[in-house]
């Protein structure tokens, strides 16, 4: 857990660049606090302005857990977009297919449209669309773990013919109650037993990450 002080008679102020308040979800059987990042906000009566070397009395001092979150940009840029051609053993030419976003940044609980185009040059007959979304965290403890999670797997019965393009848009919504039961997912930090959701992804400022 990280800490930040804070005097109620001194002009300190917490830092602009720390980490969002980040937790990852425990396992049924886990006790104790779950680890992450969370903030302790404590401030105190001060019998002198900017004395560091001061005794803290306990009952002259308050404490309090507070939440620290990021607001997306008003400027978005354009939304990603991704290509892949496919060759099979048994046919002479790829299948091609091309997915994109509208924009780049979505808040919680929106729907994600998600445009898939596919041009089957082949003699084969694609039978469905899959579209996942995986959770990439970074955790940083004894060393460098990175955790791929999938939080989202749907399934579309469209098929595309041989010789044929396709093209349509979905729209998918990866949400916290569909994926209460994995362990070390990313959450965003939540203050005592409120409600949360997926984390939101890290925007790095300077070198400042998690």
């Amino acid at each position: 857990m990280t800490k930040v002080y804070k005097k109620t008679s001194g002009n300190g102020s917490i830092p602009v660049h720390l980490p969002c308040s980040v937790s990852l979800q425990p396992a049924p059987d886990d006790v104790g606090k779950a680890c992450g990042v969370d903030y302790e906000l404590k401030a105190y009566i001060a019998n002198e302005a900017d004395n560091v070397d001061e005794k803290i009395v306990k009952k002259d001092t308050c404490r309090l857990i507070i939440r620290k979150i990021q607001y997306a940009p008003e400027k978005q840029a354009a939304g990603p977009k991704a290509l892949i051609s496919k060759q099979f053993l048994t046919s002479d030419k790829p299948i091609h297919l091309e997915a994109s976003m509208e924009k780049e940044l979505f808040y919680h609980g929106d729907p994600i449209p998600v445009k898939v185009n596919v041009n089957n040059e082949t003699s084969k007959v694609v039978k469905k669309i899959k579209i996942t979304i995986h959770q990439i965290t970074d955790v940083v403890l004894y060393s460098a773990d990175k955790y791929h999670k999938c939080i989202l797997n749907e399934e579309f019965s469209d098929q595309v013919n041989a010789n044929s393009t396709f093209e349509k848009e979905y729209k998918i919504t990866p949400l916290l109650a569909n994926n209460k039961d994995k362990f070390g997912l990313a959450l965003d930090g939540k203050l005592k037993d409120e409600d949360t959701n997926l984390a939101s992804s890290t925007m790095l400022v300077n070198y400042y990450i998690h």
